[in-house]
Formats: C-alpha cells, sequence, structure tokens
C-alpha cells in the first residue's frame, strides 16, 4: 500500500486540535464584532427613526401654533366688525389692533385687516411731545401749521405735511387755556391761567405780552 500526502481537511483537523484556544478565541472576537456591528447598526436605525418622530412632533407642534395664531387673528378680526358694528369703537380699535400679524413667516393681514384698520383709526397721524394734558389746539389759516396748548404751560407749533414740531413756546407760569393765528399766519396769541395773553412772532419766536 502506499502512502498518500495528508489532505487538507487532515491538516486543518491538526491544526486545529493544536491550536484550539486561539481559534476559540478568534471565534468569540469574529462573535463579538458581528454583535457590536448589529448593535451598533440597530442603534443607529433607533437614532434615525427617533430623530424622524421628533422633527415630526416638532412640525406638528409648528403647525399647530400657526394654526391657532391663525385662529385667534380670526376672532379679533370677528370681535373688531362686531364691535363696529355694534360699538363700542374703542372696542373695535382695540381687538383690531391687538390680531397677531405674522404665524411663522408668513403674514396674516390680508384686506380685511387693513379695511377694518382704516375704518377703525380715524386719525391721519399722531404729534406727541406735550409732557401733559393738551387743552386746545388751532389751525394756521393755510392749514400748513398746528398749534397746541398745554397744561405743561407750553405751547407747541408743528408743520402738518412734515409732522413735526418747529417751535416750542414757553414763558407763561400757568397752563395755557387757548391759541389763535392771525390772519396771516405770521403771528400766534395764546391765552393762559395767568391772565396773560402772549404774541408770538413766528418767523424768530420772540414774544409780547399784552
Amino acid at each position: 500500500m502506499e502512502a498518500c500526502p495528508p489532505s487538507a481537511a487532515y491538516k486543518l483537523r491538526k491544526f486545529a486540535r493544536k491550536n484550539r484556544k486561539l481559534l476559540l478565541a478568534a471565534a468569540a472576537f469574529v462573535f463579538l464584532l458581528a454583535a457590536a456591528t448589529a448593535v451598533s447598526g440597530g442603534l443607529a436605525i433607533w437614532a434615525t427613526m427617533a430623530e424622524r418622530t421628533a422633527n415630526r412632533e416638532r412640525d406638528r407642534a409648528d403647525a399647530e401654533a400657526k394654526q391657532a395664531r391663525r385662529n385667534l387673528y380670526a376672532a379679533h378680526m370677528n370681535l373688531g366688525q362686531s364691535a363696529w358694528e355694534e360699538g363700542p369703537r374703542g372696542q373695535a380699535r382695540a381687538a383690531i389692533g391687538a390680531a397677531p400679524a405674522k404665524a411663522g413667516r408668513r403674514d396674516m393681514r390680508g384686506f380685511e385687516w387693513y379695511y377694518w384698520q382704516r375704518l377703525a383709526d380715524t386719525a391721519l397721524f399722531t404729534l406727541k411731545g406735550h409732557r401733559s394734558q393738551i387743552v386746545t389746539v388751532a389751525f394756521s389759516p393755510d392749514g400748513k401749521r398746528l398749534a397746541s396748548a398745554s397744561r405743561d404751560r407750553t405751547v407747541k407749533v408743528w408743520d402738518v405735511d412734515r409732522r413735526c414740531e418747529t417751535h416750542t413756546l414757553t414763558g407763561h407760569s400757568a397752563l395755557v387755556i387757548g391759541v389763535a393765528f392771525s390772519p396771516d399766519g405770521r403771528h400766534l396769541a395764546s391765552a393762559s391761567g395767568d391772565h396773560t395773553i402772549k404774541l408770538w412772532d413766528l418767523a424768530n419766536g420772540k414774544k409780547y405780552e399784552l
């Protein structure tokens, strides 16, 4: 009988018997690597799903917040219209003025807001400057200037077109109760609770007591 060279299977079995511990360690390492890969993949999938869920919840919350602001806007418009039609008008101005302007980045104010705003706000513009109650006002004959008298003892002259103050006239020791322009608009007379009348030259701001 002739001897045959050892087969590959024989050599593999022999190597396995001699290196049993090494092969077991390698197999354990491969198993742990596979398990770690599986766990890592599972965690990545879980994180992705959690992120998608969080995004959906955030989008839903944003959509609900925007819808709530749209509902609030509509409620203010309805309240403003009802108050305008049934009174009081001041409540209509308050409701329209308090209506939210935006839902997110979108401006919700449409034709109805501008329509009711124009109806409710009858003032063309507002002039501010006195420190106390205004007692009386007067327009110049040409309508280009406005004089206002106040309890703060001053008279202010305003440029109507530019909507700005041009003069602050001081000198009275009590509240100013009346103002009047001269027919040519160059002078202004003011009457005060200090029992004086002052005549003002509006070109240079000089005053003359009467």
